[in-house]
């Protein structure tokens, strides 16, 4: 149990800690956030499949984890360097008493965040009986998604992108989930989201990117919960195609609610379209 704590608590710190190092250096982009949690999806994979077929592999893990900590140690008197040069940006909707937009902007993101978990926990779910072979597919598509969304975003817009790939993740995760195919290019699509909500998180938080980073985790972890509790409804054909919906409203609602009209000495510089 002690070694499950520390791991657990190990892996907060991490994230935490190079997440809030990774949104203070994306500027107005969703890219780097996307591209720093995509490989998650393929560890936490090839984790539960070494423990669920009990392969050993401490001395990899420990070597790995030397390695990390030698990289971070390396990095900090360069982050150092850049906290100095680069002061924190002051974000604001240019309107007196912006809090109310702002903490609204955030439960709408958080909440489409919990939406996506539920789903994103079905779809494995589901073919983990029907074909436990298709699962390294699946993570294969969520690290894609991940990867790529957050540059299609800030290409072609991050509520345009959102909306339009949830809008086809429902059917394809709810209608047709029972298709190999569909289900693969779905979890795609709803893992593409994953850059925007980040980076908009840290729209509303800019002076604390760790938290910023923390939040969208919790509400990965509430989702989560939820997959696990006895709510048929939630893993329905209906409750799927209804909540992926609701999740791209969230979205588009959050980030209409963020768009900064000024910042504190001037207008908002590349901010992001929405």
């Amino acid at each position: 149990m002690l070694g499950v704590v520390l791991v657990g608590v190990g892996n907060a710190l991490f994230h935490v800690g190079a997440g809030a190092h990774v949104l203070r250096r994306s500027a107005q982009r969703a890219a780097e956030g996307g591209v720093f949690v995509a490989p998650g999806a393929l560890g936490i994979f090839a984790g539960v499949w070494l423990g669920s077929h009990g392969v050993s592999c401490r001395a990899v893990v420990v070597g790995l984890l030397a390695a990390a900590f030698c990289v971070v140690l390396w990095s900090l008197p360069l982050e150092r360097g850049d906290e100095r040069s680069s002061p924190e940006p002051v974000i604001t909707d240019g309107r007196r008493g912006a809090l109310p937009p702002l903490l609204l902007a955030a439960v709408c993101l958080l909440s489409s965040v919990v939406v996506r978990s539920v789903a994103g926990g079905a779809v494995n779910g589901a073919w983990r009986v029907i074909d436990p072979g298709l699962l390294v597919w699946l993570a294969v598509a969520a690290f894609a998604g991940k990867a790529a969304g957050g540059f299609a975003a800030d290409r072609l817009g991050w509520a345009r992108t959102s909306a339009v790939a949830l809008l086809v993740a429902a059917p394809l995760l709810s209608v047709w989930i029972g298709s190999a195919g569909a289900a693969v290019l779905g979890m795609l699509l709803l893992q593409s989201t994953m850059p925007v909500t980040l980076k908009a998180t840290h729209l509303v938080l800019p002076s604390r990117p760790g938290l910023a980073f923390g939040l969208p985790c919790l509400a990965l972890l509430l989702g989560g919960l939820l997959g696990l509790a006895p709510l048929p409804a939630l893993a329905s054909a209906p409750g799927l195609f209804t909540g992926l919906l609701l999740s791209g409203a969230l979205i588009v609602a959050g980030l209409r609610l963020l768009e900064p009209t000024r910042a504190a000495g001037g207008e908002v510089q590349n901010a992001p379209e929405a």
